[in-house]
């Protein structure tokens, strides 16, 4: 794409080709040739933005969404996370204490959450645990267990709150990329409405799936397997895979829905900042790098660290990098999916 000066350039130079006279820099003329380069750098730009919007390659926001609306399909929305926070008393009560739905607990960072029902810890007992959910939709809301622990509005009596285990379900709008990736699938695998293609496009529209695999002839003519992963093994996610694909199947086609195996993979890996970056930062970044590299494996695919290491180096904010001795690929079987924790120290 020209800038403006060589489009500029361009003009003065035809300029100059066709009335024989130079051109003075100073002059109305080339005032006039100068504001018209800006105009024609202005439509170059609209132009190069206008062709990316055409394609689904390249196409971003609300454009992308259009492309999708062509393949049915849609991003998936912001979720909030949900789970259990645990109300207790210093001492049970000869009384009933009500816990109204609405009550709102929070982490130290003042992240919130809220019940979703009306609950009481009854008379003689000393808690009672009670389902919430993130005020705020996002990842932000899977904390770990027992970090849910500030009464923000504290029922009479209750002296502690904590989340016995924790929140999941949290996820972001879906991204640009991961939405991009699933257009052009249904390019790759055209669906029928019979194949594989069809009932992995209807499981991974489904809210809160991450992968899908489909598994056809998986106990003979007729069964299909679907596998997923999800942003939790919530039992109301594969219900719903269940309920939507039962919903469309093929007759006489018996539909089985699971969660994919987790296979555990834990790496040490030391890093070299750049000199622009402090160690937080560079730690943030190559985890974020490792974690888009997982999102992209499918299921029953394995993990290589040649392709893991280039992810890390394209994260931009590392010099170098080591993996503790001993690390290997990871190989995992048709029906499972890698968990990596990455442990990352700083390299002297």
């Amino acid at each position: 794409m020209k800038s403006r000066e060589e489009i500029y350039q361009a003009l003065c130079e035809d300029f100059q080709q066709r009335s024989g006279q130079p051109l003075i820099a100073e002059s109305d003329t080339a005032i006039r040739l100068w504001a018209t380069a800006a105009a024609l750098e202005s439509l170059y730009y609209y132009t190069d933005w206008s062709r990316q919007q055409c394609f689904p390659q390249t196409a971003s926001g609300k454009y992308l969404d259009y492309h999708g609306t062509m393949r049915d399909l849609t991003r998936k929305s912001a979720a909030c996370a949900v789970g259990k926070v645990t109300f207790s008393l210093n001492a049970a009560k000869d009384t009933d204490v009500m816990i109204p739905a609405g009550t709102v607990v929070a982490t130290q960072t003042q992240l919130l959450f809220q019940t979703v029902c009306d609950g009481k810890i009854a008379a003689g007992s000393k808690s009672v645990q009670l389902d919430a959910v993130c005020c705020t939709a996002g990842e932000q809301g899977n904390v770990v267990a027992g970090t849910v622990t500030v009464l923000t509005d504290a029922p009479v009596g209750v002296s502690s709150c904590s989340n016995p285990q924790p929140f999941h379900g949290g996820a972001d709008t879906e991204e640009d990329e991961c939405f991009r990736e699933r257009i052009l699938q249904t390019y790759r695998h055209l669906s029928t409405g019979a194949n594989e293609a069809f009932y992995y496009r209807q499981a991974i529209q489904t809210q809160g799936v991450a992968k899908c695999k489909v598994v056809a002839r998986s106990a003979g003519v007729g069964t299909v397997k679907v596998l997923l992963v999800g942003d939790s093994e919530d039992e109301t996610v594969r219900s719903a895979v269940e309920q939507r694909l039962n919903a469309e199947r093929e007759i006489s086609t018996d539909i089985t829905v699971e969660f994919a195996e987790a296979v555990p993979y834990s790496l040490q890996v030391t890093i070299w900042p750049k000199s622009e970056y402090s160690f937080t930062q560079a730690e943030q970044a190559v985890k974020a790098a490792a974690a888009q590299y997982l999102r992209g494996i499918p299921i029953g695919k394995s993990v290589y660290l040649t392709q893991l290491g280039a992810q890390l180096m394209n994260c931009g904010a590392i010099e170098n990098y080591a993996l503790a001795a001993g690390s290997a690929d990871l190989t995992v079987g048709e029906e499972q999916y890698p968990v990596l924790t990455l442990n990352v120290t700083e390299g002297a």
